[in-house]
């Protein structure tokens, strides 16, 4: 799998048009809108860190497996297991691109990616404590944004008019006049390549707000994750004091300072 702390640049692409007067076909509209995403991602990643919100929806997997058929302790266990816990489950964070880490927290559970591994478990115990698993979209801002860099199928969608007004009305009611999203775009990106062997392909929307990168929507398998990135504020009270040996604990003063720093409504 690819990470990387940075999103790649756009890449060189070839010129497909026959001379200045001919017409755009949708190769070149496919780049443009490519190149627009991955500017949003470049602009985003030259923030530094950015507070994230990552939601992941698995009730689509817990309702399958309800839906196995078959016996035994295990499968018992499992479908035990997944109706106790919750179908939609959130976390709050950060994602530092100057160090590659990426972390979330809430009570009795947090994550930690890094280098293409992610730890769970118990908010502020040891990474040493831990065996890491394998970066996956699911849990993973770092590994998803880096799937975004190279994603060849982007195209433009009409913007959600009644969504941007309700973005809107929040941030006004909420921030500055400097953080309320002046313009924003709407791209869909198919076939998205992953290294998931439970997801080989996955499907994405992307929403950017005065340039960088809002939300993503991406459906992995029968899940569904959805990141938010807060460009506001561009550096976070508490972030340098970050311990990235630990798993992110809200009640640690650095990171309940990070917390701290989330809009009131959003």
């Amino acid at each position: 799998m690819t990470t990387a702390s940075t999103p790649d640049a756009r890449t060189t692409e070839p010129n497909d048009t026959a001379g200045s007067g001919s017409r755009p076909d949708s190769g070149a509209a496919d780049r443009t809108a490519r190149d627009a995403l991955r500017d949003a991602l470049v602009r985003t990643a030259a923030q530094g860190r950015v507070l994230i919100e990552l939601t992941l929806d698995t009730s689509g997997t817990n309702a399958a497996l309800q839906r196995t058929r078959g016996r035994g302790p295990v499968l018992a266990l499992a479908r035990t297991l997944f109706r106790a816990a919750p179908d939609v489950l959130t976390t709050r964070g950060l994602i530092d691109f100057t160090t590659g880490h990426a972390a979330g927290a809430r009570p009795a559970i947090a994550w930690l990616e890094h280098d293409g591994r992610v730890w769970h478990g118990m908010p502020g115990r040891e990474l040493a404590r831990l065996d890491p698993t394998p970066a996956t979209p699911r849990i993973a801002p770092l590994t998803l944004l880096a799937l975004l860099a190279q994603a060849q199928q982007v195209s433009r969608l009409e913007p959600d008019a009644d969504a941007d007004a309700n973005a809107r009305t929040a941030a006004a009611e909420t921030a500055t006049d400097a953080t309320i999203p002046r313009q924003r775009e709407r791209f869909a990106i198919t076939t998205l390549l992953s290294a998931d062997a439970d997801s080989p392909a996955l499907d994405a929307e992307v929403t950017t707000a005065d340039g960088m990168l809002h939300t993503v929507r991406a459906r992995c398998g029968r899940d569904l994750v959805t990141l938010v990135l807060f460009a506001h504020p561009s550096d976070p009270a508490g972030a340098d004091a970050l311990d990235w040996t630990r798993l992110p604990d809200p009640d640690d003063p650095a990171w309940s300072r990070v917390l701290a720093e989330f809009p009131a409504a959003d």
